[in-house]
């Protein structure tokens, strides 16, 4: 078939024809995610914290105006700190964490905090249900000793203990698999139509030079 003759019509007179291949496609589009889910990717736990960082100001000025703004401009440079070197390598020195270096661990730790607040996230992300649970306590441990060493007047309070959950991508990874099956599905279809060599209106009769005599109607008995 030409493309100037693919018509609407004619796409879904072929998806009609091969439905069963259309349904065949996203089947096996959704297989494959759940096999690949169940058998093939590695889950992953993630042990998630919060914690405060109360900066103590002079001539109790910690719930002025200034004294805020001071402790806003610190959220920086803690939240290098809670990440540094030396933090982790203090981690890493925990006798439970398994001799994971501090590298490997900081490049699995997140730290985020809430706009304008020194209330910090942490979530640190491991294969290991239990090592994500340990390493997660030791770095809490760790940091309530080493912040108000290197900063004066500053107090670490948990405001939520280390909780472990799994990460799940099942349903982001399904909705990808849909649409491309979807996406694979109509190229298949357009193919189909395209090789479609089935003489079907006069105006395909008329481009191979034929004389149209006219149509035989389909008599009904």
């Amino acid at each position: 078939m030409n493309i100037k003759n693919m018509t609407v019509g004619s796409l879904l007179q072929t998806l009609k024809k091969n439905l069963i291949w259309i349904i065949l496609i996203i089947f096996i589009a959704q297989m494959s995610v759940w096999i690949y889910q169940n058998y093939i990717h590695n889950n992953e736990y993630q042990a998630e914290t919060s914690l405060l960082i109360n900066v103590e100001q002079k001539d109790n000025n910690l719930y002025t105006q200034e004294g805020v703004r001071n402790s806003i401009q610190l959220i920086t440079t803690y939240s290098s700190v809670l990440k540094s070197s030396k933090i982790m390598d203090l981690v890493s020195g925990e006798g439970e964490i398994g001799g994971k270096s501090s590298k490997t661990l900081a490049n699995r730790l997140t730290i985020s905090s809430d706009q304008n607040s020194l209330v910090f996230h942490i979530a640190y992300t491991d294969q290991n249900q239990k090592q994500a649970e340990r390493v997660s306590q030791s770095y809490v441990k760790v940091v309530e000793k080493e912040i108000p060493r290197l900063f004066k007047g500053s107090t670490v309070i948990i405001l939520e203990k280390p909780s472990v959950h799994l990460v799940t991508q099942g349903l982001s990874m399904n909705l990808i698999a849909f649409f491309v099956s979807i996406l694979l599905s109509a190229i298949f279809i357009m193919l189909v139509t395209f090789m479609d060599k089935t003489i079907k209106t006069q105006e395909q009769i008329m481009n191979l030079k034929i004389t149209y005599l006219g149509d035989v109607p389909v008599m009904k008995e």
